[in-house]
């Protein structure tokens, strides 16, 4: 085994990850920033070790000449000046300007004490960075989760946890169930929720929605006969084309109460551009208490548009039907 000529020395690197050794400077991980370690000496190369591990090797340079007027390599000013100008304050100052330009939220708030806690706990360079991606990651996730929600305009929050099973007469649990898997929106399916008033369809349809936000999906709440009007006030400027856009580009489109106000023949067409342009391209999530049957009666006695438009909405579709007496009167109807 070799003899090992290498004098060991106890050092420090100071708070810019530098080591100082006969006046020349040499860097060392930011992670042992501050931190007490030994300095392997050797003829031609330092080892700089954080208990025992190897963290920095560098060739070993001439030292300075510390007289003013050395010319060349051994010139104190001409050598130290670089590296004051790359440890300034202020460029080190940069980095959470340049984390919230970039608006990385999480590294800006958290990397100085990720750093202190990966120091503590001996993390290397890509655990450190890990941690931080990870934590900007949720971090974004979550407030493009929030903006899903914010611009799904629910009027309310429901959640199927909220919803009252004993208080329908009639509900298929497990097909509302499965509705929650969500597999219907790959797939570009409808679901349509068919019952009475206030047996919970707009509650079933709002949660749907809620949880499809959950999972990343664009989704609008819009109530049926709001369609139509804001779809009307858009053909008379012009912008018809754009405004059918608005329910064209959700993934999900909940379609509020439909039926529950009569549609003249104008309103009819415009309903049915939505419905008929949504076909195999986005889901659409209905709630109505007109049986289909009657549906010649919600598109201004127009039986053909009827047919038009059910086809397209239940070719690929599951209806929920419930039946029972309004949630909202229970307490007048148990007097």
């Amino acid at each position: 085994m070799p003899y090992d000529c290498a004098v060991i020395e106890s050092t420090a690197a100071n708070r810019c990850c530098r080591v100082v050794f006969q006046t020349n400077r040499y860097s060392v991980p930011y992670l042992y920033a501050s931190q007490r370690l030994s300095l392997k000496i050797y003829p031609d190369q330092l080892c700089l070790f954080h208990h025992e591990k190897l963290i920095a090797a560098h060739a070993r340079s001439p030292a300075f000449d510390p007289s003013p007027g050395s010319p060349g390599p051994g010139n104190r000013r001409a050598r130290l000046e670089p590296l004051r100008n790359q440890t300034k304050p202020m460029k080190h100052n940069l980095l959470p300007e340049h984390l919230h330009a970039l608006k990385l939220k999480f590294l800006a708030q958290q990397h100085q004490a990720l750093a202190t806690e990966a120091a503590a706990q001996h993390w290397d360079h890509l655990e450190y960075l890990r941690r931080l991606i990870e934590g900007e990651y949720h971090l974004q996730q979550q407030r493009r989760i929030e903006r899903r929600i914010q611009n799904a305009r629910f009027p309310v929050i429901k959640t199927l946890e909220q919803f009252h099973w004993t208080w329908p007469k009639k509900i298929n649990r497990l097909q509302v169930q499965n509705l929650f898997r969500l597999e219907f929106i790959p797939q570009k399916a409808n679901a349509v929720f068919l019952g009475p008033v206030g047996v919970g369809k707009t509650h079933l349809a709002t949660a749907l929605g809620y949880a499809a936000c959950l999972e990343d999906h664009s989704v609008l709440f819009v109530g049926a006969i709001e369609v139509i009007n804001d779809l009307h006030q858009a053909q008379k400027s012009g912008g018809l084309k754009r405004a059918l856009k608005n329910y064209l580009r959700p993934q999900v489109l909940i379609l509020d109460e439909v039926g529950y106000l009569p549609i003249d023949q104008h309103g009819a067409d415009l309903l049915f551009q939505v419905i008929s342009q949504r076909y195999e391209r986005g889901s659409i999530l209905l709630t109505t208490n007109k049986p289909f049957k009657q549906w010649s009666s919600i598109f201004n006695h127009d039986s053909t548009l009827a047919s038009a438009v059910l086809d397209r909405l239940l070719h690929h579709a599951e209806t929920v039907v419930l039946e029972g007496s309004s949630y909202r009167m229970k307490d007048q109807t148990d007097e």
